[in-house]
């Protein structure tokens, strides 16, 4: 496939999003590599004048905490290996099998409680008794052939709207990347990196697999990664 076949074919499927929309036929890797050069300097040429124009460089990042509190092999391990594995799974695994949403569901609402009880929110037994039903509720959930169906249904039928949402809660996810944003309305131009890329990101999820989506959020989080590594202590201090 050219790579002019396949960036037609992307904007294609973002005009309307399908549920395993030409996943018989997979986007050859180096297409995907192009395709993915393309886009990167894309969101550079598009996002970045928006940065510099609320100032984006002035913010704390979170990236500066991790560069400064760990060695440099558990900050690579944490944003080039970790990051894309559980964020795929958690954003993207599911636009291709549907059921996976209440694995994802349940995952959060135990990060969720896991995290009240850290905070003094919530006794230990409780939690305890909660996340117990949690996962038997989920077990007879995953068990049902009428909810499998149903959410199936659901996605087929609803998939344009599933997709999109995707991309604007792995957006904004990453809004707690900044630490002092005083302005709600600059919130868009923060993130909008990440729902560029979560475009893409999509896009191979659903034409190829749940494998080349983490390879390439893999990569797109290496770039930033060695250019931190390459800076110099006295900058990052």
């Amino acid at each position: 496939m050219s790579i002019d076949v396949a960036i037609r074919d992307f904007f294609r499927f973002l005009k309307n999003p399908r549920y395993a929309y030409k996943s018989y036929e997979p986007v050859p890797f180096g297409t995907l590599t192009l395709m993915y050069i393309l886009i990167f300097f894309s969101i550079v040429l598009i996002s970045s004048p928006l940065m510099y124009l609320v100032g984006a460089e002035n913010m704390q990042h979170s990236i500066d905490e991790l560069m400064n509190n760990y060695p440099k092999w558990v900050f690579v391990l944490l944003t080039v290996v970790m990051a894309p594995i559980i964020e795929e799974l958690i954003f993207r695994w599911h636009l291709r099998q549907p059921i996976v949403i209440l694995c994802v569901i349940a995952a959060m609402l135990g990060g969720g409680l896991v995290y009240a009880f850290r905070q003094d929110l919530l006794a230990l037994w409780p939690m305890v008794i909660v996340l117990v039903f949690i996962a038997a509720l989920l077990v007879l959930l995953l068990s049902s052939n009428g909810v499998r169906a149903a959410i199936s249904k659901f996605y087929h039928r609803f998939f344009p709207l599933i997709f999109y949402g995707t991309v604007v809660i792995f957006a904004l996810a990453h809004l707690g990347n900044f630490s002092d944003v005083q302005n709600w309305y600059v919130a868009p131009i923060l993130v909008l990196p990440q729902a560029l890329i979560g475009l893409f990101l999509g896009y191979v999820r659903v034409r190829n697999n749940i494998f080349w989506s983490i390879y390439f959020h893999a990569f797109h989080n290496m770039i930033p990664t060695v250019l931190f590594l390459m800076m110099p202590d006295t900058m990052l201090n």
